[in-house]
């Protein structure tokens, strides 16, 4: 599950961005990304303030991407590379699933317990799973869906506009 990762800070970004491939792996709350050919970002994702999915027009023909936002203006910009045998969109939807199933996984709600299926959101009781539906959570569980919902739309979204 290869990706190409670039990190910055929000008011001294790059001028031109050098992206760097690495793979990733969530560990508990923490999002690592092992970077080649040596390197590596450890991310605590419990100060994950937002997440959205971002097009970058840089690239020709436009590539799709997401970026994580954390405090003190710390951002972390991921996106497939230009090889098909080496690159996937699916693998940014895999990122997101992970980065998103150790946030939201076994949080308690009134009817059940939240869980990540698949590329979707799904409340699990003893009498079985059951599709969420957004309009019935609150605060910051009803946000960080909304973002994990949004983000895995545009990433399947096939126009470049």
């Amino acid at each position: 599950m290869w990706v190409e990762v670039l990190s910055y800070h929000k008011y001294n970004p790059p001028p031109r961005p050098l992206f760097r491939k690495g793979s990733f792996e969530v560990v508990g709350k923490r999002l690592v990304f092992k970077l080649k050919p040596l390197g590596e970002i450890m991310l605590n994702l419990e100060f994950l303030t937002k997440t959205e999915g971002v097009l970058l027009t840089f690239y020709n023909p436009p590539r799709r991407g997401i970026r994580f936002v954390f405090p003190k203006n710390f951002e972390v910009l991921v996106t497939v590379g230009r090889n098909p045998l080496v690159y996937s969109i699916e693998n940014l939807i895999k990122l997101a699933v992970s980065v998103y199933s150790s946030l939201l996984d076994s949080v308690p709600l009134e009817r059940g317990i939240l869980r990540i299926v698949g590329d979707n959101v799904a409340i699990v009781t003893d009498r079985g799973i059951s599709q969420v539906r957004v309009e019935d959570l609150e605060g910051e569980i009803r946000r960080r869906v909304e973002e994990f919902l949004g983000v895995i739309e545009f990433l399947k979204s096939n126009n470049t506009q």
